[in-house]
């Protein structure tokens, strides 16, 4: 898992500085914070005319992060703590509202459809009142849908090198 992470990364790194060469219609991009989410995602932007974009995230979750999901701990029923993992895709479309010196820069509003889909082993023991114990083995599996719309900021820092936030993004 680390050398195709670490294949990846590096093959992402290298398409974006040819990609960028290229008028800047085309920008590839990652989010190193989403690595302590337990999340690797990539984007990629492209231009269709000067103000707006349309692009695809696709990402890998490969374990809980920072943030661990307890298991169940009561009287009857003990699990392991949860790490859920799998995919995630994003596309969207984004309508840059200034006119700035880089391209697809700025203040922007747009829309988004993410498709989420995470599954995890639940392993733990059933203690019945009579004192027999039996175990539990479930597969557990989130999938989610949502359109949603969005509004940011691009921030060019250096030639390429931009922070994007997303100042709002709500999703039905």
């Amino acid at each position: 898992m680390k050398k195709l992470l670490s294949t990846t990364l590096l093959t992402v790194i290298l398409g974006a500085n040819s990609l960028n060469a290229q008028e800047q219609k085309n920008q590839i991009s990652i989010n190193p914070a989403n690595l302590a989410f337990g999340t690797f995602q990539v984007q990629y932007e492209r231009g269709i005319n000067k103000d707006m974009t349309v692009g695809l995230s696709a990402g890998a979750k490969f374990s809980s992060g920072i943030f661990k999901i307890s298991g169940f701990d009561s009287d009857r029923i003990k699990t392991d703590d949860f790490s859920y993992k799998g995919i995630k895709f994003i596309p969207e479309y984004r309508w840059y509202l200034q006119k700035t010196e880089r391209s697809y820069t700025g203040f922007y509003v747009g829309a988004y459809y993410k498709f989420q889909s995470y599954s995890d082993d639940v392993k733990g023991t059933y203690y019945s009142a009579s004192g027999e114990t039996s175990p539990i083995d479930v597969k557990a599996k989130l999938v989610s849908n949502a359109f949603g719309l969005e509004a940011g900021y691009k921030l060019p820092i250096k030639k390429h090198f931009f922070v994007d936030f997303v100042i709002l993004g709500p999703g039905y």
